[in-house]
């Protein structure tokens, strides 16, 4: 592929891991993606390295890993944009000393630009005319890929 150097598999992920100061994770959330951020990458990483994270999806970490990660200095910080708040996937209270540690930042999230906006809305009533037209709809999700 033009422009890329090298690409990893998920099986090469300490490889590819141990060799940067920030890794940013954008992945669907799917059933292979589930709990994706546990341990075994936790532990990969360099103790100087943070995880940027731009999915907004809770479900990707597993947030009793990244608890003691952090705690334990396996990493040296996280920055991410949680869709919200799930205890059951062991996420820590909202109340918690872990989201007020200096190297845990927390960003709204928040998705769309007015660009975003602006083109979403014309997708929408693109979509809307070709239904009542019997037209192909673009932008299709496909349920089967998870996203």
């Amino acid at each position: 592929m033009d422009g890329v150097q090298r690409s990893y598999t998920t099986e090469q992920m300490d490889e590819f891991l141990e060799q940067f100061d920030f890794i940013v994770v954008a992945v669907p959330s799917t059933p292979h993606t589930s709990a994706i951020m546990g341990e075994a990458v936790f532990r990969a990483m360099k103790q100087t390295e943070w995880v940027i994270d731009i999915s907004e999806r809770i479900p990707i970490f597993d947030y009793p890993a990244l608890v003691q990660g952090i705690e334990q200095s396996w990493i040296a910080g996280i920055c991410t944009q949680p869709s919200g708040h799930d205890t059951s996937l062991g996420m820590p209270p909202q109340g918690s000393d872990f989201w007020q540690r200096d190297n845990v930042y927390l960003s709204p999230c928040r998705d769309t630009s007015r660009e975003q906006l602006s083109a979403g809305l014309d997708l929408f009533f693109d979509n809307l005319r070709a239904f009542e037209s019997g037209g192909a709809l673009r932008g299709l999700v496909d349920k089967q890929a998870g996203y």
